[in-house]
């Protein structure tokens, strides 16, 4: 396990991850059961949308240690994301919104953790389901946090991030939105830190993180 001196104030939106499943199974159900019970329209208005996503994450850095920076040897590690979106539909085929994912590698112990909070604009070929194409940017973290075991509640509450780092991010996505508004997506994001802090101290530079996801969720109104 990790052992570091905790840094005060959690991360960007570390909080935002905790109880995430039990949520998301929430806002996809309610979903598809209102999308069941009218009829299929052109996108209008007010969306929001959720998912829950597997796939891996790289780390790259112009200085570092791997180790004290991720509490592990290697620069490439598997996770599990969650994301939340909401915001409107100018067009039937132009939705504009927010988004914000959080990535984390496995459930306990010291946790590499990656969060981006972006901008997103979805583009779609059809006024009804089909394939789109979206593309988000904003504010990247990556932090080390600590662990419950907990699916339900991953991060400990009352815990502070072991090492941190803010800075800029994007990312790109492509999909398939059903009619039931069920929308798998792959995307890719990529985020920068220019510094990641432990204990006041500097640990790395120009730390950068990239991660492929496949996902499935649902958006819709």
């Amino acid at each position: 396990m990790f052992c570091a001196q905790q840094l005060r104030g959690d991360s960007l939106g570390g909080r935002a991850i905790r109880g995430a499943p039990v949520l998301i199974a929430f806002l996809l159900s309610s979903s598809w059961a209102i999308a069941v019970a009218q009829d299929y329209e052109p996108r209008h208005g007010f969306w929001m949308g959720a998912g829950l996503g597997f796939g891996p994450a790289s780390f790259a850095c112009d200085s570092c240690d791997y180790r004290r920076a991720t509490a592990n040897n290697s620069s490439q590690l598997g996770g599990w994301a969650i994301s939340f979106g909401l915001g409107g539909t100018p067009s039937p085929r132009l939705r504009v919104g927010a988004e914000y994912s959080g990535w984390l590698h496995g459930l306990k112990d010291s946790l590499p953790e990656i969060e981006l909070i972006s901008l997103l604009v979805a583009m779609y070929a059809r006024d009804q389901g089909g394939p789109f194409l979206e593309l988000g940017a904003g504010f990247s973290n990556y932090s080390l946090v600590q662990g419950t075991g907990d699916p339900i509640e991953p991060v400990a509450r009352t815990a502070s991030s072991f090492v941190s780092g803010h800075g800029f991010g994007f990312t790109l996505g492509v999909g398939w939105e059903f009619p039931s508004e069920f929308t798998p997506r792959i995307t890719y994001s990529y985020g920068r830190e220019d510094t990641l802090d432990a204990s006041g101290r500097t640990i790395a530079r120009g730390w950068t993180h990239k991660v492929l996801l496949i996902e499935v969720g649902g958006r819709g109104p």
